[in-house]
């Protein structure tokens, strides 16, 4: 029998049932987000904060944390003079044409990238050196890919149907009853308001999918338990960390970061950037910390771990 063709008070049961269905299923949606469980410390261990900010924030975070340590370090700081971030002396210096090279060779390609946009004359605004950054991060991506870490673009789409596809499809069939009732002289406006709800379920705002697998989300997670003293310092003694901590700060606590130094001059640009980007795999922010172009070896003081209703009737 057509389902279209049922009376008012058989349809109505049923079409409730199957909103309440599609609504489960959009929840359920994220468990195909599978692998799950939590990692061996031992391999997160191996991880670098690039890699922990791309979990967190995605390449935002790969560009941050790998910005973060290289200010850390004094490789890289903020010109108050230009506006700009310049190779700072502990970089590399200048040669006879003002161009800073001679360190470049001992950095890794995303910092050797970084540190040669930044070495031109007048330096590289933070935009600019975060989408020289950013454009490593899918080495990363991919490695962290294959850890069962991040989902691959096939996966993503498939939880992102799954998400929607149920409430698209009860919302047709919704519409096509309406249509049926309507042609028959029914009372059509309870099952017509029902259909508006699946409208806005189907159109409402949603952030961006993450890429997490849920075996990524409980790495992010590892990170941020074990590295949950090195958030309190960087609130009360920022220059008490080490490179890699102030990477992973920025990578997991963008919203905790001390303001103050060099780069309290972006602070607003960070936080409209991290605002942007605080969906899914992004989480919202504020300023970056800097370490005033000295480096820091002394470890984080607090010790930082590794890381309807009744039926109307429609025809």
């Amino acid at each position: 029998m057509n389902p279209l063709d049922l009376d008012g008070l058989v349809f109505m049961p049923l079409y409730v049932g199957t909103m309440v269905a599609a609504l489960l299923l959009e929840f359920w949606a994220d468990f195909l987000r599978r692998p799950n469980g939590r990692p061996a410390p031992g391999s997160l261990e191996t991880l670098s904060p690039a890699d922990a900010g791309l979990l967190k924030r995605g390449d935002d975070g790969f560009a941050d944390a790998t910005l973060a340590q290289l200010v850390h370090q004094g490789r890289l700081v903020f010109s108050e003079q230009s506006s700009t971030f310049i190779v700072g002396a502990d970089g590399a210096p200048l040669d006879a044409v003002g161009y800073r090279r001679s360190a470049l060779v001992a950095a890794s390609g995303v910092e050797r990238d970084v540190l040669d946009a930044a070495g031109v004359q007048g330096g590289a605004s933070l935009g600019e050196l975060r989408a020289v950054a950013a454009r490593h991060a899918g080495h990363a991506r991919e490695r962290l890919t294959v850890q069962r870490l991040l989902m691959r673009r096939a996966h993503r789409f498939v939880v992102q149907v799954a998400r929607r596809l149920p409430m698209i499809a009860v919302g047709v069939f919704g519409a096509l009853k309406v249509q049926v009732g309507m042609s028959r002289g029914k009372p059509v406006a309870f099952l017509g308001a029902c259909v508006l709800l699946m409208v806005y379920g189907i159109l409402r705002p949603r952030g961006p999918l993450t890429e997490r697998t849920l075996r990524g989300d409980e790495a992010v997670a590892w990170f941020e338990e074990e590295n949950a003293a090195l958030e309190a310092t960087m609130r009360t003694a920022p220059m008490m960390v080490t490179a890699r901590e102030a990477g992973l700060a920025l990578a997991l606590f963008p919203a905790h970061v001390a303001k103050g130094g060099p780069w309290a001059p972006m602070a607003g640009t960070m936080a409209e950037s991290m605002t942007a980007s605080a969906t899914g795999s992004a989480t919202g922010g504020s300023s970056f910390w800097s370490s005033g172009g000295s480096s820091c070896g002394a470890s984080c003081g607090g010790g930082c771990g590794g890381g309807c209703g009744g039926c109307g009737g429609c025809g």
